[in-house]
């Protein structure tokens, strides 16, 4: 596997509790494909539906075993094919992500990612996501 890049991430390979989380030091870094992005992540928001569908008890299950985390704030890494809105050493968020956000790198499609303005840090940027645009559609809409 020469040439093949390692990164930590948590892992869940059985739904449950909390407990059913495990810290796994031997995952591959994901590369971006067509239209995706690789984003190095320094934040990553925890959302209920998270906490539900680690728990097995929302509508939907995602295949075992699986990286949690769809909010996230991170500096592009690399992009792939296609991808003009954003270049490596860009800050971003993201609003879902393709190989999970509770991880040192993660892949989002290039429609799910945005420039995170300098006034804002990483933690507030993996906050945007859903918990903003929840509270914007409740509020607004």
């Amino acid at each position: 596997m020469s040439g093949c890049r390692l990164m930590r991430a948590v892992r869940v390979k059985e739904f449950g509790a909390p407990s059913v989380l495990r810290l796994c030091s031997d995952g591959t870094v994901p590369q971006p494909g067509h239209r995706q992005v690789l984003i190095r992540v320094h934040a990553c928001g925890v959302n209920p539906v998270e906490t539900y569908i680690r728990a097995g008890t929302y509508a939907r299950k995602p295949p075992l075993p699986y990286t949690p985390g769809t909010d996230v704030a991170g500096v592009v890494e690399t992009v792939g094919e296609g991808v003009t809105a954003v270049k490596a050493g860009d800050r971003v968020f993201t609003t879902a992500t393709e190989s999970g956000g509770y991880a040192e790198y993660t892949v989002a499609a290039d429609e799910c990612v945005h420039k995170l303005p300098d006034a804002l840090h990483f933690t507030q940027g993996a906050a945007i996501g859903i918990p903003y645009f929840t509270a914007y559609r409740a509020l607004v809409h």
